[in-house]
């Protein structure tokens, strides 16, 4: 399975294009006219980055039918859709890396605060996890096309979000956040969300090799 995850890698580095960092922030920062929002923002560039590099992953599976190969080859369903979750994971904690470092230079220029990292990071962990564990198991049952609208649908997830905090002025407290309660809470939830989408990528993947 190694070899399966490495394969993946190979490929994102070879799939990478710097210029859609570049678009993304001119297009993603804007939207945030207020400095407490410019972490947010680089934030959720760096989560949509990601996943655009699981889609890539799919997109060039599709392309070299790799699918039809791994008949051939000892994998199992579960080992294939395993290797690809497990990249989702490898992905979110480069992105939370490079969250941290963000935000020390953020914290540095007066940008941004212990709170908007928290905020921050909440916002990504909720777009990486729910996006990508409803992107798989499309991707699986409807083909790689369908995981492409499922992405721009769900970028518009968090500004909506944030649109609506700003609009009716919401305190959104982080108390339960900053005591641990509510963030364990909400982690719980995302590794439910994402178990859950694991096996039923597993069962959607495993039935579509019996065709």
């Amino acid at each position: 399975m190694l070899g399966l995850i490495k394969k993946d890698l190979i490929i994102m580095v070879k799939r990478m294009n710097p210029i859609q960092l570049i678009i993304l922030l001119v297009v993603v920062i804007p939207i945030s006219q207020f400095p407490q929002y410019t972490l947010i923002s680089i934030s959720l560039v760096i989560s949509y980055l990601a996943s655009i590099l699981v889609s890539t992953s799919f997109t060039y599976d599709a392309a070299s039918k790799w699918d039809e190969y791994t008949i051939a080859l000892p994998f199992s369903p579960k080992q294939i859709v395993k290797a690809k979750y497990i990249l989702v994971l490898i992905l979110m904690v480069i992105a939370f890396v490079i969250m941290g470092i963000t935000f020390l230079f953020c914290f540095l220029a007066g940008l941004s605060s212990l709170y908007d990292f928290k905020l921050a990071l909440l916002a990504s962990l909720l777009f990486a996890i729910t996006y990508n564990a409803i992107q798989i198991p499309l991707i699986y049952k409807f083909g790689v096309e369908f995981g492409k609208y499922s992405l721009f649908v769900m970028l518009l997830i968090p500004y909506i979000f944030m649109g609506i905090i700003h609009v009716f002025k919401l305190n959104f407290n982080l108390l339960y956040f900053q005591q641990g309660i509510g963030f364990l809470m909400f982690l719980f939830g995302q590794i439910v969300l994402l178990v859950l989408s694991f096996y039923i990528s597993i069962k959607i993947y495993a039935d579509s090799r019996k065709k």
